[in-house]
């Protein structure tokens, strides 16, 4: 890999001006799929079933 190729493969991680990456996907982790579970089955049990 030459400097050019590996400068693009880096850069192009960097966002557009004005744009922000997401960084954090803690509420779907296996560690909270219990919760969401929960949480989704209570939503369709009170008719917000359009969330799921």
């Amino acid at each position: 890999m030459d400097y050019l190729e590996f400068i693009a493969r880096v850069t192009s991680y960097i966002p557009d001006k004005g744009r922000v990456m997401v960084r954090d996907y803690s509420l779907y982790t296996n560690a909270h799929r219990e919760k969401m579970r929960k949480a989704q089955l209570s939503m369709a049990a009170e008719g917000q079933s359009e969330y799921m």
